[in-house]
């Protein structure tokens, strides 16, 4: 293979772009839920946490979504597990919420983001991975 088509690999591809976008409106939308539960709701005993959670989990989504934009083999597999987390843990968290009489839209809209986040994020693996052995290759 000849180095110069290693540089047209080197630019995230569409796939990227969009995983990435994806994952920083679903971190974007956890956060917001987590300020939402932390100033409107007050949760008490073991539940108290909740809201924190949601801010730390979102805020990092958010951050590794934005770095996985750049192609990044690590931050490409680590936003798959973190939107993993996000939308296993919205859909838990809505299934309590709503059976104890609390119900938000943000919340809901926030799950139905992560989906589509988690599948762009794996099906955006392969590039990011083609990405990443372009730019080994071309720094030896």
């Amino acid at each position: 293979m000849d180095e110069y088509d290693d540089i047209d690999w080197l630019a995230a591809t569409w796939e990227i772009k969009a995983a990435s976008l994806l994952a920083v409106l679903a971190g974007l939308l956890r956060a917001a839920v987590g300020f939402q539960l932390l100033f409107l709701v007050r949760l008490v005993g073991a539940w108290w946490w909740v809201p924190y959670a949601m801010l730390i989990l979102g805020g990092l989504t958010f951050v590794v979504g934005a770095i996985s934009g750049r192609g990044r083999r690590w931050a490409n597999l680590l936003n798959v597990f973190l939107i993993g987390v996000l939308l296993a843990g919205g859909v838990f968290w809505e299934i309590y919420a709503v059976s104890h009489g609390l119900m938000s839209l943000l919340s809901v809209l926030s799950v139905l983001a992560a989906l589509p986040a988690l599948i762009m994020a794996g099906i955006s693996i392969p590039p990011a991975l083609r990405v990443h052995d372009a730019r080994k290759r071309l720094l030896e």
